[in-house]
């Protein structure tokens, strides 16, 4: 009898902020700052949402004050302003001009906190739970609803 199991990959944490990868020898890489430790199915947390107003806290956008415009599940968000890259277009047709455009491109969202305005600082985030059920996200400063 062939009793063979298929092996899942041991997985190997690391501190900085990189999206999961294979390494050699079938070890899968995760992130400290991204990932749950010890969960059977690794996805990202993220403590920002689309519309949070956030200051970023490293690089070199550093201490601006901006919106989330968008938050996707490898752990990078795209903020109003901040990393933005110029993009060059090629002209395709004969009478269409070339362009050039700036775009912002995905930060790490371990780059950044939650403003809060009330304290003008930023803020870590909390859970609740109200008297109904529901959970909200609280700011840790002023202990204001964010949700």
């Amino acid at each position: 009898m062939n009793n063979t199991k298929k092996k899942k990959p041991l997985k190997r944490y690391t501190k900085a902020a990189v999206k999961p990868f294979v390494k050699k020898g079938s070890k899968l890489l995760l992130s400290r700052a991204l990932n749950k430790v010890g969960a059977s199915n690794p996805r990202v947390k993220s403590h920002v949402k689309c519309g949070d107003e956030v200051i970023v806290i490293s690089g070199s956008s550093k201490g601006k004050i901006s919106k989330v415009l968008d938050v996707f599940q490898d752990g990078t968000i795209i903020v109003e302003g901040v990393n933005v890259k110029t993009k060059h277009k090629k002209a395709y047709d004969p009478g269409q001009e070339g362009e050039i455009t700036k775009i912002e491109a995905p930060i790490y969202a371990s780059n950044v906190m939650i403003w809060d305005e009330t304290a003008k600082k930023a803020s870590r985030v909390g859970k609740k739970t109200l008297e109904n059920g529901s959970k909200v996200r609280i700011s840790k400063v002023s202990g204001e609803q964010l949700d």
